[in-house]
């Protein structure tokens, strides 16, 4: 563990339950924990709109939510919050989670830096090209004003921005909750839910939308998926309705659930068939459970050994692997080996240490840029005096940070 240093992070972004709002709180517990003072905007829930404000007062030294609906209007509008915060809190550095807070942090310029973190891109939640070329338009033009990209994966480095660099950070999920079960568990909780003992149990978790792609998974295991295989669906969102219409009866949907590691540690298999992920943590929890995992090629994948899944192509051959793969039948005790082994890889204290170094770098960054504007600098032959570019300051971040 590395010494704490002092500063003052401002966490910006959105209420979902998981996902995003996870990760925040995953990562703001380490981080109090080693001292760093943080503070929360986020966007307020909106009733029966299945999201709810995320606890993070267990650790945040401050707590702001205010609503917005993803309107220009919003992104202005929560952007003049942050600079008051700014000013009150005496915020050293930003962390804007996610595409909309990421707009709203950087509409207007800010003093202090600015670290972004997509968590998987907008244009891939996006179903029109043309909504998906207004929303890289807008990352481009914002990017200038991003002092630090972070990314969780290759696939999401290769989605940046042309000519923006991104450091690759380890994603940052609490395990803890997520463990391999007996066979006697796990027949009780499959009993609970009126799974029979011969059925293979498939789960697939996360919002269902358009990016998740549940809708094209439930009409392949529909169509392709042998008898004896059932897909259970663990999430809400915009396309509940036609996941369960294409499903017909094959598959099932049972909402966002609170026990989640249970009925990961109870299923044969975890489904992902998401068109594009920063990283999909839930791979990591299931893998923490022991779970097989069957994906994709997204941001997450990676983490999938041949011991552990298998990464395809698309959707059919998720299904057909899932289906047919001989892990399935992999007893307790290799699954409880598995587990453990994904938990001491993937440690919260792992990523946070290293997301530390990524801070103390940009708060360096700031102090060194704030004294050589204070130092006099030589003026150029035409009357000008030169300046430190941002890209320069970016690089400064970046040499700090693989220094460490």
């Amino acid at each position: 563990m590395q010494p704490a240093i002092g500063m003052r992070v401002l966490h910006v972004l959105e209420p979902r339950i998981a996902g995003v709002p996870a990760y925040v709180d995953a990562l703001g517990r380490a981080l109090a924990n080693r001292g760093i003072e943080q503070h929360v905007l986020a966007a307020a829930a909106d009733a029966g709109a299945g999201t709810e404000p995320w606890p993070f007062d267990a650790w945040a030294d401050s707590l702001t939510y205010r609503r917005w609906r993803r309107r220009p209007v919003d992104a202005y509008r929560i952007a003049a919050e942050i600079r008051w915060l700014i000013a009150s809190k005496g915020i050293d550095l930003i962390h804007a989670h996610a595409t909309f807070a990421g707009v709203a942090a950087r509409v207007r310029h800010l003093d202090v830096p600015l670290i972004y973190q997509p968590h998987g891109w907008g244009h891939l939640s996006t179903r029109t090209v043309a909504g998906a070329c207004i929303v890289r338009l807008v990352e481009r033009m914002l990017d200038p004003r991003t002092d630090l990209l972070l990314t969780l994966s290759r696939h999401e480095g290769h989605d940046a921005p042309p000519g923006r660099s991104s450091t690759q950070v380890r994603p940052v999920v609490d395990l803890t909750g997520f463990r391999s079960l007996d066979d006697e568990e796990r027949q009780q909780i499959r009993a609970a839910h009126g799974w029979a003992a011969h059925e293979r149990i498939h789960l697939c978790v996360g919002e269902l939308s358009h990016r998740k792609n549940q809708v094209a998974l439930a009409r392949c295991w529909r169509d392709c998926a042998p008898e004896g295989h059932r897909l259970v669906l663990a999430g809400d969102g915009p396309e509940r309705a036609r996941v369960a219409r294409e499903g017909k009866g094959r598959v099932e949907v049972v909402g966002w659930r609170r026990d989640i590691p249970f009925l990961m540690g109870a299923a044969d298999s975890l489904v992902v068939a998401s068109r594009g992920e920063g990283f999909s943590l839930v791979i990591l929890e299931a893998m923490a459970t022991g779970l097989p995992v069957f994906t994709t090629d997204v941001g997450g994948s990676e983490a999938v050994s041949l011991n552990m899944g298998a990464v395809c192509d698309s959707v059919h051959s998720v299904v057909a692997a899932a289906t047919t793969s001989t892990l399935l039948d992999r007893p307790s005790a290799e699954r409880a080996h598995r587990a453990e082994l994904t938990r001491a890889e993937w440690s919260v204290e792992k990523a946070a240490d290293e997301f530390l170094a990524i801070f103390g770098s940009a708060l360096a960054m700031r102090n060194a840029a704030h004294v050589t504007s204070r130092v006099a600098q030589p003026v150029a032959t035409n009357g000008t005096r030169p300046t430190t570019s941002r890209s320069t300051q970016r690089a400064a971040i970046l040499h700090g940070v693989r220094r460490t």
